[in-house]
């Protein structure tokens, strides 16, 4: 298992990112929301993602980026089950994770969290 969170996993082109929104496709696990879509051409890697933490809700730049950094780190560490069905069923995803919660939650918490919605996600693509 490769523990690793390059820029091949970083999803940067707009163009994907728009299209999650014209399809919308979401889960949703407490404190996460996430919005995502099948592609048809296949990435540098079988998923990509961005990170999300409102500034409506979070109003100090600090938090956000401390939110978002905590999220990374929690996907670097649970990636490797929706990496693994993906490679199994040849499919290509586009991912955006929101943070939904108002209040900074604990990382262990977070990954548990984390854990869940991953296995609703497969569970949608079956």
């Amino acid at each position: 298992m490769n523990y690793s969170f390059g820029k091949e996993y970083k999803l940067c082109r707009k163009k994907l990112i728009d299209e999650i929104f014209t399809d919308t496709t979401s889960v949703k696990k407490f404190p996460f929301l996430m919005h995502y879509r099948l592609t048809e051409e296949p990435l540098e890697k079988h998923f990509q993602v961005v990170f999300s933490a409102p500034k409506r809700i979070f109003r100090n730049a600090v938090k956000r980026n401390r939110i978002k950094r905590v999220m990374r780190e929690v996907f670097r560490h649970e990636k490797h089950i929706l990496e693994n069905f993906l490679a199994q069923e040849g499919k290509y995803l586009s991912l955006f994770l929101v943070y939904t919660s108002s209040e900074e939650l604990d990382q262990g918490i977070l990954s548990e969290k984390f854990r869940k919605l991953i296995h609703s996600l497969i569970d949608n693509l079956k």
